[in-house]
């Protein structure tokens, strides 16, 4: 009987050192057998005879892959090498852009692999190239910025790797714990409209407040037809442009990749991790999920300061593989950022 596999191979070309999903390969005999040999030469895994679940994992960031330290815990970077030395590589899909945390937490990741940004706004190649791009509508971020200053509420624009703000204050100071691109105090918003894409923008003020006049910005900007709203931290409104998410774009990076939904492991915490959760064969939440990523989730682990991300990917990746895991437990909880 043939065994049917999915081999990951290097990519040359302006994919360089990108691991790419293939379709499935039959392997018959021993000579075949060595050329589906795993990426990682320590181990040698070649193609085994029983079947596994899951081709890819997805994960958000905040919240989820690191704990509210903005750390990676020893025992989730284990739990993340394990899998890649089955063959099963990990891809980020965070609402986050491109910031000083890349070089702290990728790198840990295993082979660069493209990943999902921004809410879905932005794909990256491999080697840091845009694969994808969406920005929001002149028209959009003038009303944005325009009902913002009514509000009386911090606002932060967001294009690629910089967020500006007219002014940085104690809410967009918020974000730099999270190591993401420093805002910058640029003065009137209106003056870049038209001069700079803008894939977002973020409303920022107590959770309190965001509650009293989420209401109102949706209808105002057309939640639902104009732009989408979300929130992946409490207190942080995220106007995208319409039909946008993050489980869009991960339904483009796995077409890119020609990895079916039901083959992928996804994990996460907020709101806007609902369209991945709910697209995917097994999507799990943390323990310290939102209601909304809590309804759309499969299962529930651990939080983000108790190795969540080690607990699923141990349970449903590693131990069907034979694998344990050796690095030690997290203990006591952080307190959460601002």
């Amino acid at each position: 009987m043939n065994d049917m596999r999915y081999v990951i191979l290097a990519k040359s070309g302006s994919f360089a050192a990108q691991l790419r999903v293939l379709r499935p390969q039959s392997c018959t005999n021993p000579s075949q057998a060595t050329h589906f040999r795993r990426f990682n030469s320590k181990r040698k895994i070649m193609c085994q005879a029983a079947e596994r679940r899951f081709d890819l994992v997805t994960t958000d960031v905040d919240g989820t892959l690191l704990s509210t330290k903005n750390e990676l815990s020893p025992r989730n970077e284990e739990a993340i090498a394990e899998c890649i030395k089955l063959g099963i590589p990990v891809c980020i899909a965070t609402g986050k852009a491109r910031g000083p945390w890349c070089k702290k937490v990728l790198p840990k990741l295993g082979a660069p692999m493209p990943g999902v940004y921004m809410q879905g706004l932005l794909i990256y190649n491999a080697d840091g190239t845009i694969m994808h791009e969406e920005s929001l509508s002149e028209d959009l971020v003038r009303e944005t910025i325009t009902l913002a200053k009514e509000l009386g509420i911090t606002l932060t624009l967001y294009t690629y790797e910089r967020i500006l703000a007219e002014q940085t204050n104690a809410d967009s100071d918020r974000l730099l714990p999270y190591e993401d691109p420093t805002p910058e105090s640029v003065g009137d918003l209106e003056q870049f409209v038209g001069k700079l894409a803008f894939q977002k923008c973020i409303m920022i003020a107590s959770e309190q407040r965001i509650a009293e006049v989420r209401d109102q910005i949706a209808e105002r900007l057309g939640d639902g037809k104009r732009t989408s709203l979300t929130v992946a931290i409490a207190g942080m409104l995220e106007i995208l442009p319409a039909g946008a998410s993050k489980g869009k774009g991960v339904d483009q990076l796995l077409k890119y990749l020609d990895v079916k939904p039901e083959r992928v492991l996804a994990m996460g915490d907020g709101e806007n991790d609902k369209v991945m959760l709910q697209m995917v064969g097994l999507g799990v939440a943390m323990g310290n999920a939102s209601k909304a990523c809590l309804e759309a989730a499969d299962v529930q682990v651990s939080s983000n300061d108790n190795d969540g991300v080690a607990e699923a990917l141990e349970k449903y990746i590693l131990e069907p593989a034979g694998v344990r895991l050796t690095a030690p437990k997290s203990s006591a909880a952080a307190q959460p950022l601002p």
